[in-house]
């Protein structure tokens, strides 16, 4: 297993994975829905995100990443960002945000992408990475049950 950086040679992939989020977590399906409409493009957006140009309202530069099995299935997705410069990302989103595709959930993933992604945080320079959970991401931390915590 290793995290790619998103690339039109995986395109047939990508969409397969976008499928298993479309039948079985439509919610988050969203998030990758554009790239039914132009892969080329939104490969790009993504290329663009990673180098901080053309960013839409709000964004801040991020680095995708995909990981990829040994048949070049696409596992899940990570992204890095660059920095949490504003109230959602600082307090919210964090500088980490990830997805497994639902059929592969429940059997590690989710750790070893994030294992995979801390060179990448490395290299930009991030000391402390915010991480967040949803509630219901419990096998985020092997199963144990995170503390909510208000403010």
């Amino acid at each position: 297993m290793e995290l790619v950086p998103p690339s039109s040679e995986l395109e047939s992939a990508f969409l397969a994975m976008y499928k298993d989020f479309a039948d079985n977590d439509p919610e988050n399906s969203e998030y990758y829905s554009e790239s039914i409409a132009d892969f080329s493009l939104y490969i790009q957006r993504l290329n663009d995100e990673a180098e901080g140009v053309n960013l839409r309202e709000g964004y801040v530069p991020c680095s995708h990443f995909w990981l990829v099995d040994c048949q070049k299935t696409i596992l899940g997705v990570i992204r890095v960002r660059h920095n949490i410069s504003n109230e959602f990302l600082s307090l919210e989103a964090g500088h980490i945000g990830y997805d497994i595709a639902p059929s592969f959930r429940g059997r590690g993933y989710g750790k070893q992408m994030l294992k995979l992604a801390l060179p990448e945080v490395k290299k930009l320079g991030i000391e402390k990475a915010l991480i967040t959970a949803r509630g219901q991401s419990a096998g985020f931390d092997g199963g144990c049950i995170f503390q909510s915590i208000s403010r």
